[in-house]
Formats: structure tokens, C-alpha cells, sequence
């Protein structure tokens, strides 16, 4: 959670008192709406201190999503917190809605989430809780969630079934990694001074390259800001011309859209002649659309063709610049490779024997997963048809959501 509200004691008693003062000097004048507010029933806000539990419990959480910038959060938090205790089977609290990622809601939401279950399950974006309608809706929560925590529990108890199942499998597996990792550890430790040693034997070459890419950078940067600015130049030059284009291009489409679904539907029953019709009549329909936009081209080459051979002609400039500082790339790059080479080849080898040394782990450990498998098989039936209902409850309560 992003956010989370501690009060202080002495502080709570600080305004206690205070308001209690207050009452006493004005007891005549206070409305009787703030007397109200200050006694309103209030919901537990989940944060660090209580996600966990609340969040991996045994009972369905609807959440209020509220924000201090929600018109009605404070009426429908009232509401919702006083039927809570009418529907024991759920728990209720409230979550900002910063937390959940959906930033300062304007009006209360209220979304239902399942212990173990990623994302909500049922969200209402618009509460509109009232005192005479709070309790039927709350009803149907409780009634969709009830069925719901029961495969959630079907599928938690497979678990811990499957857990027990997978165990002794498991725990020999276990053995065997750890067999594996006592042989490997003494070769892992050489391929990793190797590998070391080679970076430290290639670091004068790796710092040539940087230091060549820095100067060739150098040397490019002139011809590049000039380039770039004569870019800019030239797409000012064409943009009244793709400006004129637009319109045509649009009106090109919309002559042709009726006759677009036709062609699909040829293409689609592969009727050869019926295409070709379709297709020449959508050519003759675009033919003086592609007319003007062809000669609106011609005029926006010419207006870019002083931008564009200048542009050219510094890009020439550039790479003339940086080709000898690229060929002594290209070569401390060659260079480093040989440096690194003999490295390489004796960490393929060590690789190599690590994968010889363990063949004999791997092949002991697949039949041990194989039995495994076929140990859990049991379980898979009944998870998938526990996992199928809850998606299918799930989507059944989608449309209540709109």
C-alpha cells in the first residue's frame, strides 16, 4: 500500500476535548448534522499494518474506494460501515483509491476481492449507497461471494493436498540440487575468475573504443546540428503540401468505403472475377483522387529538394569525418576479441564439464519429477473444475458491474 493513517493517542485526546469545549460554548448553535458526523459509523482503512490479514483471511473483502476528493465517500462510508455488522460473512473496509491505481475517485466505488485471487472479482464504479438499498445490494454481494469462497476453498484445500503429494518428491529432488550445486560450485568459482580476468584483460581495449566513439561523436557533430536544423527547414517547406493532401487522401477513402466490404468478401469466397470487378471500379473511383495527390507530391519534392541534397551532401561530409576513427573501432574491436578469446574457450570447457559432471544428478531426477507428475494427476481434475466454476461465477456477475 502506498499510503497508510496512524492517529496518535494523546493527540485523539486533544481534540476530543477540544470538541467537547466547543459543544459547551456553542451547545445553542451547532448543527445537529456536525453532532452526527462526529459519531458516524467508520470503516477500517486497509494499510501495511493490516493488508496481510485482512487480504489472506478466509472471508470475501469488500473494499469502499474512496479519495479526499470524493463528493460522497463520506455518506457512503457511513452507510456501508453501519449494515457491515448485518453481513458478518464478509469483511469490509476502505482503500484510497491511489492505492489500487485508479487515483482520486470522484464518487465512492466499491470493488470485491477473494482471499488468494489476483485482481477484483466484482467492482461497481458508481456506489450510490443509500440507507434503503444498501442492504439488498450488500445481500447479493454476500450471496455471489459465498459461492465463490466456496471453490476458493475447494481449490486451497487441493493444494495443500497436492503439497503433502508433492512432498517426498520433492524433498528428494532437493537432495539431489543440492549434489549438483556442491559439484558445480568449485567450476562456477573458476568461470567466474576467468570471466574476470578476461574483462580486466580487455579494459584497454574497451577504453580505446570509448574513447575513438567519443572522438568520432566529435567530429560528426557539426554536420549532425546542421543536418538537423536543415531537416526541421525542410519539413516547414512540405508541411503546407501533406496539409493540402489530407483533405484529398480523406475524400479518396470516403468514395471507396462502401465498396471496401465488397472486396473482403470476394477475397474472402475467392471469387477471382468478382474481385477484379470490385477492384477496378475502386481504381477508377481513386484514379483523380491519386491524380491530385500525385501532383501535390511533385511540388512538395521540388520544395524539399534544396533541404535534401544539402542534407546529403552533410552526411557525406560526416561519415568522412568519422570513417578512419570507425576503422580504428573496428579494429580495437578485433583486437579485443583475441585478447578475450583464450577466456572464452577455456569457460566453455569448464561449462562443459559442469554439464558432464551433473548428467548423471539429471538423469536420476526425472524419474523422481515424472512420479511426481503422475501423483498430482489426481489432484488436476478436481483444481481445474473448482477453477472453472470460480471463473464461471465470475463472469456470471459481470453484467452487474455496468
Amino acid at each position: 500500500m502506498k499510503r497508510t493513517l496512524a492517529y496518535s493517542t494523546a493527540l485523539a485526546l486533544v481534540l476530543s476535548f477540544g470538541a467537547l469545549s466547543c459543544a459547551a460554548t456553542a451547545a445553542t448553535t451547532a448543527p445537529a448534522t456536525a453532532v452526527a458526523a462526529r459519531h458516524a459509523p467508520t470503516l477500517p482503512a486497509l494499510g501495511d499494518d493490516n493488508a496481510q490479514q485482512i487480504l489472506g483471511g478466509n472471508k470475501a473483502i469488500g473494499m469502499l474506494v474512496v479519495s479526499d476528493k470524493c463528493a460522497n465517500c463520506g455518506s457512503a462510508e457511513a452507510i456501508l460501515a453501519a449494515a457491515a455488522a448485518r453481513h458478518p460473512q464478509m469483511t469490509f473496509v476502505k482503500v484510497d483509491g491511489n492505492d489500487l491505481g485508479v487515483g482520486d475517485v470522484a464518487e465512492a466505488g466499491f470493488v470485491v476481492m477473494l482471499p488468494g485471487v489476483k485482481g477484483p472479482v466484482f467492482t461497481q464504479v458508481k456506489l450510490n449507497a443509500t440507507a434503503g438499498n444498501i442492504d439488498a445490494f450488500l445481500n447479493k454481494r454476500v450471496r455471489v461471494a459465498t459461492a465463490q469462497m466456496t471453490e476458493v476453498g475447494k481449490l486451497k484445500a487441493i493444494k495443500v493436498k497436492m503439497d503433502v503429494a508433492a512432498k517426498p518428491f520433492n524433498d528428494q529432488l532437493a537432495q539431489i540440487k543440492a549434489q549438483a550445486d556442491t559439484i558445480l560450485a568449485p567450476l562456477n568459482a573458476q568461470i567466474k575468475a576467468l570471466h574476470d580476468q578476461g574483462e580486466a584483460a580487455a579494459k584497454p581495449d574497451a577504453d580505446k573504443i570509448e574513447a575513438l566513439q567519443a572522438q568520432a561523436d566529435a567530429a560528426a557533430k557539426p554536420f549532425k546540428d546542421q543536418s538537423d536544423a536543415l531537416q526541421a527547414q525542410l519539413d516547414a517547406a512540405v508541411k503546407p503540401f501533406e496539409e493540402q493532401a489530407q483533405p484529398i487522401m480523406a475524400a479518396g477513402h470516403a468514395a471507396i468505403k462502401d465498396l471496401i466490404p465488397q472486396l473482403q468478401a470476394a477475397q474472402a469466397a475467392q471469387n477471382k472475377p468478382q474481385w477484379d470487378a470490385v477492384k477496378a471500379k475502386i481504381d477508377a473511383i481513386v484514379k483523380p483522387y491519386n491524380d491530385k495527390i500525385d501532383a501535390i507530391k511533385a511540388q512538395a519534392d521540388a520544395a524539399a529538394q534544396p533541404f535534401s541534397g544539402q542534407i546529403a551532401a552533410l552526411k557525406k561530409q560526416a561519415d568522412d569525418a568519422t570513417a578512419p576513427l570507425l576503422i580504428q573501432i573496428d579494429t580495437a574491436k578485433l583486437d579485443m576479441q583475441e585478447v578475450v578469446k583464450p577466456f572464452g574457450e577455456q569457460i566453455d570447457d569448464l561449462r562443459t564439464q559442469a554439464t558432464d559432471a551433473i548428467a548423471p544428478l539429471k538423469e536420476k531426477a526425472q524419474p523422481i519429477v515424472a512420479a511426481r507428475n503422475e501423483a498430482l494427476k489426481a489432484f488436476t481434475a478436481d483444481g481445474s473444475a473448482a477453477q472453472a466454476k470460480l471463473q464461471a461465477l465470475v463472469q456470471a456477475d459481470q453484467p452487474a458491474q455496468k
